[in-house]
């Protein structure tokens, strides 16, 4: 799919991807501030939900959303948009980038820039075995 989009849109496909994650992370986001007040419980549920959904295993740090850090690391086991693109030396991750700014948007209610941190894998290493994300307030 991150191909055929490529194909067609070129360089709008990463804002086609990045669009979508953040939607659907507003939408976890707005589910998770509803029905769970408690920070620990907000993650232990994203984690969850994410994991269900195939989009990776998530290790996110322990969150007061009272008081958040201005830069936070989070970084993404078997990432699915990982495996469908490959190793390319660049960013390539949109979807998870904007997932977690949508959640973070809606659950704190202030905006959030994501990078994807560390994106070049060097020879010999697994693209495929963790992908940290960096997320600024």
């Amino acid at each position: 799919m991150y191909r055929r989009l490529s194909d067609i849109f070129k360089s709008g496909a990463v804002v086609i991807f990045y669009e979508a994650g953040r939607e659907a992370g507003r939408s976890y986001g707005k589910f998770l501030k509803d029905k769970m007040g408690d920070p620990e419980r907000m993650t232990e549920t994203l984690r969850r939900l994410t994991a269900a959904a195939g989009w990776g295993k998530f290790a996110l740090p322990a969150l007061s959303f009272v008081a958040l850090p201005k830069k936070m690391i989070m970084k993404v086991k078997n990432n699915f948009h990982a495996e469908a693109v490959g190793q390319t030396g660049e960013s390539s991750c949109h979807f998870i980038r904007g997932l977690l700014v949508g959640v973070f948007e809606a659950v704190v209610g202030k905006e959030f820039v994501c990078n994807e941190a560390g994106y070049f894998i060097g020879p010999g290493s697994s693209w495929r075995a963790q992908r940290p994300f960096s997320l600024t307030l």
